[in-house]
């Protein structure tokens, strides 16, 4: 029997076979069923089905068969969607391969989109962040020109000048310089009144630091320390307690 007896015998047997399987099943090449369908066709002995080949039940004339070949290629033309010599199986997986690819582009795209969304919600962070920032520049400008100002009047202050090197004062000569009523310089939280005397704060607050005092280590201190822990006594800002050690009330 030769190969396409062969050929024709599976065919009747397996109506629309595709040539992968009649080479197969046959044990010969894939272009080699291609070759002798073709011939087959040709001579009117097979015809394309809707999903593969079949042997026909009678021998049909040339011209019938060209014309049903014509009538096959045609529908079979308007089923490709890849490539002319892609069957309906081939044009069917190549189909749902471009599914599967359009789901992956769709797919790609959300995640763009988040993407682009997490993208613009960081820029609107990193846009109040540099508000932010701007917004504590300034102050620190503002807070630096204000200490600017502080020092430079302080320095320029005769009285703060001369109240700085004494570190206290009676009233009458500390009015005596200033020219004038002390207020401003108290509400400024420069000096403290304390009895008849003007002490400068920033004096005041360092003595404070040392309290609780212990009396023994009162003669240690300097002239200006001592006049001030007797003018705090005086006043009740400060007391000697069990005569061992002085505190601030």
């Amino acid at each position: 029997m030769s190969i396409e007896d062969k050929v024709l015998k599976f065919l009747r047997e397996n109506p629309e076979s595709k040539p992968r399987e009649i080479a197969d099943y046959l044990g010969i090449s894939y272009s080699l069923v291609r070759a002798i369908l073709y011939r087959l066709r040709y001579r009117g002995l097979v015809a394309r089905g809707v999903h593969g080949y079949i042997a026909t039940t009678s021998r049909e004339s040339k011209l019938e068969s060209a014309i049903n070949e014509d009538y096959e290629d045609r529908y079979l033309e308007s089923r490709r969607t890849i490539r002319p010599e892609v069957g309906v199986s081939g044009a069917y997986s190549l189909s749902t391969k471009l599914r599967e690819l359009e789901n992956k582009v769709d797919e790609l795209s959300r995640r763009i989109i988040k993407l682009e969304s997490a993208v613009n919600s960081l820029s609107d962070d990193i846009g109040k962040v540099r508000d932010r920032l701007s917004k504590i520049e300034k102050e620190l400008q503002i807070f630096s020109y204000s200490l600017k100002k502080i020092f430079i009047k302080n320095h320029a202050d005769p009285f703060l000048k001369e109240l700085k090197r004494r570190k206290l004062m009676t009233v009458l000569e500390a009015k005596n310089i200033v020219g004038g009523a002390l207020e401003n310089y108290i509400k400024r939280g420069l000096a403290k009144i304390i009895s008849s005397y003007v002490v400068d704060a920033d004096f005041y607050n360092e003595f404070s630091k040392k309290f609780p005092l212990k009396a023994k280590d009162v003669e240690a201190l300097g002239e200006e320390e001592k006049k001030l822990l007797t003018l705090m006594v005086e006043e009740g800002m400060a007391y000697l307690s069990s005569n061992k050690e002085y505190r601030i009330v």
